[in-house]
């Protein structure tokens, strides 16, 4: 084990100011790990010994730590200490990686690039200002509302929601929290530009560069990634890219009705392939051709709750490969897995960059922040940051910097393992319920992944009328049965856990067992 240097003495001088907040410790002991001054293995100082070097409170160098912990810089060995990590390789290939590519930044306009992965763009493309508002008012299915975006006015004022639309609750609280806010405010008014570059913040692209690539494998730069405001006008925004009449688009089936609208609305023609519990079915994925574009939900598929293996993954990349088509990859809730290993995001595991990565913050940051992110290929990224600026300019600046305190802060990262935890309680919440139904032949499969549980119906069950059954009852439902693109659909309904506490969970689910004990 490397021990030289004695534990990096040098940036703990430099810390000696009673001025020193939690970041100059972080960012003082990053510089330390990529300048050799600390190295891969080296133990840090205990936080006692370290706060009481630098005439510190303690908190304020253990906040520092668990950053720098939740990032990937330190590891810590039960009953020996702290240590630079292994991984911390990586986030230095990643600094190194941003210099050598001579990061854009973020008030000045993107490059114009050529090259590299051009002809993706063939046949894609469309005029980015053609009026569509009749074709999109027109495809939309009139009853979309009552199917899966929210209850009906016929629902009890003391109605238990299950909709798939609602966010997690449970958000930021505590007076840390709110000095914290009241604090990044304040910079944010001093500091923060009114507006940004299209793409978003420099800084904040960074972090979420790092963020992926210790989160999902994925190893890109910052000029790869484009803010958006939450994952829904980021596919607003590749539907607009990609479809024109006629397009076609290969979709899982069944899939979400949300996003088949969306991309019905701009004239897209799609393709079904059928979904099974590791992903879409191969044999009949290798029978489509011609398609030059693909939209695929690896994680907590919507309605299935599939998790795609690493196997399947791969069949989708080299169908890609085989028909020089795009995948994009729709991932709002990745953080969110049980009782299984996360594979490699598709993105990670394309090494021809043809993959498009959707993200979000959204499910873990308060209620209104709504933030995500696009991680595109570089053939793709000029085309995308000119359609964001004609579309709203820029992600807020306010908005922005908030979450890049949040990360600069650890506060995200110490909030998706709340989350993480707070989710699989109610995930365990909705499989107890469940298990007390006395319905015959209802059958589920414990969720892997997502914030919603799906429960099949017995045949001949229709569970549109399911659904109104259980609004007489109190209890609001979306109906599987019309996220099917062919026949026949198969009947169920879907459980969104995520948006209610136990106690909720717990009245609808007996709600919902009494509906079924009169089917």
């Amino acid at each position: 084990m490397h021990t030289s240097n004695q534990n990096g003495l040098g940036w703990q001088t430099a810390l000696a100011s009673p001025k020193t907040s939690q970041l100059d410790i972080s960012k003082a002991i990053v510089r330390s790990i990529t300048s050799g001054q600390l190295a891969v293995g080296e133990k840090l100082p205990s936080i006692r010994r370290l706060a009481t070097k630098l005439n510190l409170p303690p908190g304020v160098v253990r906040r520092a730590f668990e950053h720098l912990l939740a990032q990937g810089w330190l590891e810590m060995r039960h009953g020996s200490g702290t240590y630079v990590s292994k991984s911390s390789k990586l986030l230095i290939d990643q600094e190194l990686y941003c210099e050598r590519n001579a990061l854009i930044p973020s008030a000045a306009p993107f490059i114009n690039e050529t090259g590299d992965g051009e002809e993706l763009l063939t046949g894609l493309k469309e005029p980015l200002v053609e009026a569509r508002l009749s074709t999109w008012q027109n495809q939309l299915p009139y009853n979309m509302g009552d199917l899966i975006i929210s209850g009906s006015s016929t629902s009890r004022g003391d109605s238990v929601n299950f909709l798939p639309n609602n966010i997690i609750s449970g958000k930021y609280t505590g007076a840390r929290w709110d000095l914290a806010l009241e604090k990044w405010l304040a910079d944010c008014t001093k500091s923060a530009p009114q507006l940004t570059e299209p793409a978003g913040f420099l800084e904040l692209r960074k972090q979420i560069a790092s963020w992926l690539r210790l989160s999902r494998g994925i190893a890109c730069s910052p000029n790869d990634v484009v803010v958006v405001n939450g994952a829904q006008e980021a596919r607003f925004l590749l539907a607009r890219l990609f479809v024109m009449e006629g397009t076609e688009i290969v979709y899982e089936d069944p899939g979400s009705l949300l996003q088949r609208s969306l991309l019905t609305s701009f004239g897209a023609k799609l393709v079904p392939v059928s979904v099974d519990e590791s992903g879409p079915i191969a044999e009949e994925l290798d029978s489509i051709t011609g398609c030059r574009l693909m939209w695929t939900t690896p994680s907590a598929q919507f309605p299935t709750g599939a998790l795609y293996s690493r196997i399947r993954k791969q069949r989708l990349l080299d169908w890609a490969n085989r028909n020089d088509a795009i995948i994009i990859e729709d991932e709002p809730c990745a953080e969110f897995i049980y009782q299984s290993r996360m594979t490699p995001a598709i993105t990670a595991l394309d090494e021809n960059r043809r993959s498009i990565y959707i993200g979000s913050f959204s499910q873990v940051l308060p209620a209104g922040w709504q933030i995500g992110f696009i991680v595109v290929p570089p053939a793709l990224r000029i085309p995308l940051v000119r359609l964001k600026s004609i579309s709203n300019r820029c992600t807020p600046s306010t908005l922005q910097w908030l979450v890049m305190r949040l990360f600069e802060n650890g506060f995200l990262q110490q909030r998706v393992r709340t989350m993480q935890r707070i989710c699989e309680n109610r995930r365990q919440a909705t499989l107890n319920g469940i298990a007390k139904w006395e319905a015959q032949n209802i059958m589920y499969t414990p969720v892997k992944a997502g914030l919603f549980q799906t429960v099949w119906l017995p045949s001949g069950v229709d569970d549109l009328q399911f659904k109104a059954r259980c609004q007489e009852h109190g209890v609001e439902v979306a109906a599987v049965s019309p996220c099917y693109l062919r026949g026949p659909a198969r009947s169920g309904f879907v459980l969104n856990f995520g948006s209610l506490d136990e106690s909720a969970i717990s009245l609808g689910l007996e709600r919902i067992g009494a509906v079924l004990a009169n089917l």
